[in-house]
């Protein structure tokens, strides 16, 4: 069957660019979200308490790396590699939603929000950073 518009073929890879430019913002403003939070007491207690993990000012830490998997999705390295740390926290994610009701507190949006990071991080995993990216395809 031909296409209806071939000539937007001409812009395949600002498809990858617009996915790594979402899952960009979302992680960005969930670190900045995290980082703003500060110490969060039930965060720490949630995470003691559920995984058996002695971590102080978890919700710091998981801040910091959304923000550095954000600024990683924005300029376009280690594009991949931050896919697969994008899926593995969607996963995590949608279990902590699933096995505990307390580490909801780090599980804030909705379920099909992590299907979403999940399925966007598997597109640009496969497809590569795609436009104004520092990675290069070998």
């Amino acid at each position: 069957m031909l296409l209806t518009f071939p000539q937007l073929l001409a812009f395949s890879l600002l498809a990858p660019l617009a996915l790594r430019l979402a899952l960009a913002a979302f992680f960005i403003v969930a670190g900045i979200t995290n980082l703003a939070r500060g110490r969060d007491e039930a965060a720490d207690r949630a995470v003691r308490e559920t995984l058996r993990v002695p971590l102080r000012h978890s919700a710091r830490y998981a801040g910091v790396v959304e923000c550095v998997l954000g600024v990683l999705f924005v300029l376009g390295l280690f594009t991949q590699i931050a896919a697969i740390l994008a899926m593995v926290y969607a996963v995590k994610m949608i279990v902590a939603r699933e096995v505990s009701e307390k580490l909801h507190v780090f599980a804030r949006y909705d379920l099909l929000t992590y299907v979403f990071i999940f399925a966007c991080s598997l597109a640009v995993l496969i497809a590569g950073p795609g436009a104004f990216g520092i990675d290069l395809p070998l």
